[in-house]
């Protein structure tokens, strides 16, 4: 009986990531992961019994984790006293100080969240990028005075998934990348008061 290697079970998995963060799920090749790995079809079975068996082990916990983030994305009695500040630098220490996703930002960037957003068409996480949708119009609704302008809001939400996408496939989890992203919060969450009526914090950054 085969010995399974906790090595080789590594490499399947971070082969396979790369995989399918590039190609799809749908798209990913379990003979190109395994010639990656440096080992065969047949032992990568050994490990795993399907390709959505891997996709699982790549994905983790990270549904769960986003899922916290989400939810605390910007409370409300943040965004009301923020909303009552006039100082740039004021509302950027009260974001850094109570919103948990400029501390936590780089989850955002991580390749599981890709491919949770992009790659997973035909598994058990197909559902996930309309629950990320879901849970960041709950909170999104909170910046708005007419709770109404649904539209408006899954405009403001697509923008939202899209930039995170973008800088975590160009810049990943690196130091630039997790600053890129900070300043993307920052920036939509300004852009989010000045246009529910806190005109002055918007005239101070032109000028800035």
């Amino acid at each position: 009986m085969q010995i399974l290697k906790k090595e080789m079970r590594e490499e399947i998995v971070s082969v396979a990531r790369e995989e399918i963060l590039e190609y799809g799920y749908q798209n990913a090749s379990l003979r190109n992961i395994a010639k990656k790995a440096h080992t065969t079809l047949g032992n990568l079975y050994n490990y795993f019994e399907s390709k959505e068996a891997i996709l699982s082990e790549v994905i983790g916990d990270m549904p769960e984790r986003l899922d916290q983030l989400l939810l605390e994305l910007v409370p409300e009695s943040i965004i009301k006293e923020m909303m009552k500040e006039k100082d740039i630098q004021k509302v950027e220490a009260l974001m850094e100080k109570n919103i948990p996703q400029i501390k936590n930002s780089h989850l955002f960037l991580q390749k599981e969240t890709i491919i949770l957003l992009e790659g997973c068409e035909g598994t058990k996480y197909a559902y996930y990028r309309e629950h990320f949708y879901d849970l960041c119009n709950k909170n999104l609704i909170t910046y708005f005075k007419d709770k109404d302008k649904k539209q408006e809001i899954q405009i403001y939400m697509r923008a939202f998934e899209a930039a995170f996408i973008y800088i975590g496939k160009t810049l990943g989890d690196s130091p630039h990348g997790i600053k890129q992203v900070r300043s993307y919060l920052k920036l939509f969450l300004m852009g989010m008061l000045y246009r529910e009526g806190n005109s002055k914090i918007s005239i101070k950054m032109r000028n800035n």
